[in-house]
């Protein structure tokens, strides 16, 4: 059988050689998770590479680029799964700073991993294969995988935001862990959504007075041009949309402090 004790002893100095260990400890719990998501990742890149009508590639793109973010977000729920596993971990010789190195390690690193690359290669493969191509969802693959400036950063840090907050509310709540796990994702999904809605329409608010002012007319261009006109917009470091990206990342930093004063009550 299997040794999975944390031979270190504790000592006031982090320890990267305790977060491995810490990392092994818990490797049983989260090998169901990782195969789980790495059957997915296989599964959506087969999905997006299946050749056939527009609007079967369009519906399948659509389908698996919305669950695999939501699928991402989920993840800190297997550590509601089971039995309450906290008092044991208690007992356990490492600090709360290498417990949280570990957790985001592997919910920031290695799931996305695990997860993304997969697809994301799928997508160099589909754009680079005309074969497979139809036009909607090949726009679509474009808009998606386009760079977008300070408005990819935004998605980044959201996406952050959402899956470390479903880690802090997983591990602070005391009875229901999946339940208020789950309502942590609606609701930073919620936030977001209203978020990215202030910013966009303060945004487009601002194009369309200067429009204006210039004289120029959006019906003057397709819904294709003002598609990427919108994009194009929002990807810039304007002032409304920095304050958006600062106010996310304050919020990041905020769980993150949280989560690790959580993880530091429950030391012993």
């Amino acid at each position: 059988m299997t040794d999975y004790s944390i031979k270190s002893t504790r000592t006031p100095r982090f320890s990267f050689a305790r977060v491995l260990e810490f990392a092994r400890y818990s490797l049983p719990q989260l090998r169901k998770q990782m195969s789980i998501y790495a059957l997915a990742s296989v599964v959506c890149t087969i999905i997006c590479l299946i050749p056939g009508k527009e609007a079967m590639q369009v519906g399948l793109f659509v389908m698996t680029w919305t669950a695999l973010p939501l699928i991402y977000y989920c993840t800190p729920i297997v550590f509601a799964k089971g039995a309450d596993s906290r008092i044991i971990n208690r007992l356990i010789p490492v600090s709360a700073g290498e417990r949280l190195t570990f957790y985001y390690l592997y919910l920031l690193v290695v799931i996305p991993a695990i997860l993304f690359i997969l697809p994301y290669i799928g997508s160099l493969i589909y754009r680079a294969c005309p074969s497979l191509q139809t036009p909607g969802a090949l726009e679509l693959y474009r808009l998606k995988f386009m760079n977008m400036g300070i408005l990819s950063l935004i998605n980044l840090t959201g996406g952050i935001l959402i899956c470390t907050l479903c880690f802090l509310c997983v591990e602070r709540a005391r009875f229901n862990r999946l339940l208020w796990g789950i309502v942590a994702v609606i609701g930073g999904n919620f936030f977001l959504g209203i978020l990215g809605a202030v910013i966009a329409g303060t945004n487009a608010f601002q194009q369309g007075l200067k429009d204006g002012l210039e004289g120029n007319s959006p019906m003057n261009v397709n819904s294709k041009e003002l598609l990427e006109s919108t994009f194009a917009t929002l990807s810039k470091p304007e002032p409304v949309t920095i304050a958006g990206l600062a106010i996310i990342a304050i919020m990041v930093v905020v769980v993150a402090l949280l989560t690790y004063q959580t993880l530091k009550r429950r030391n012993l």
